[in-house]
């Protein structure tokens, strides 16, 4: 049987839009092996961070291989908030980009409250994986420079020249990260 593999990204926290998909993403398998790659923003936005977050780790741990997650800028920002260290313009560019909505969904008033073992599975997760034909990033890659020297910054945030580029990087870029016309609601709101 062979393997399909699904993309997935920008889930925002709306869990009930992530089971939505993966039901019909095994619709679409018919019974065959598949393999989910996820580029990224779990959380922030919309109301549901920690479900979205305790189902990932779950589904990663039960499936391994099968089941991807890779780290995109909201993850980034939210454990650079949730950092001892942290400036206040790390907490408030996270706040501002959907963080009050995961705190909410969390029951807490600062990041650094969130449970430990998300946060640490946040900043654990790579950047990208790629397979013979495919490199997966949660924004896309800088035209012209070699997958193995890509910036941090651009895997996670990167919009142009990237999105513009007509480039052959080698390998299919498949991400996340920039809204389309097709994504034009949020968990049932205009965005």
């Amino acid at each position: 049987m062979n393997l399909i593999t699904f993309a997935i990204g920008d889930i925002h926290g709306c869990f009930d839009r992530l089971q939505s998909l993966l039901a019909a993403c095994d619709r679409i398998g018919a019974g065959r092996r598949a393999r989910f790659i996820l580029v990224g923003d779990y959380i922030d936005r919309g109301p549901d961070s920690k479900l979205v977050l305790d189902f990932l780790i779950r589904r990663q741990i039960n499936r391994g291989d099968r089941f991807v997650c890779l780290r995109g800028h909201h993850e980034e920002m939210l454990t650079r908030a949730a950092d001892k260290y942290r400036s206040d313009r790390d907490l408030m560019a996270w706040w501002g980009n959907g963080g009050e909505q995961t705190l909410e969904s969390y029951g807490v008033d600062d990041p650094s409250d969130l449970p430990p073992k998300h946060l640490d599975w946040m900043r654990s997760l790579p950047l990208q994986t790629i397979d013979p034909h495919r490199l997966f990033v949660h924004a896309g890659i800088r035209p012209g420079v070699a997958l193995s020297s890509q910036a941090t910054g651009d895997l996670l945030w990167i919009r142009e020249p990237f999105l513009s580029s007509e480039e052959d990087h080698g390998v299919l870029v498949v991400h996340g990260h920039t809204p389309t016309a097709f994504e034009s609601r949020t968990c049932g709101q205009t965005n």
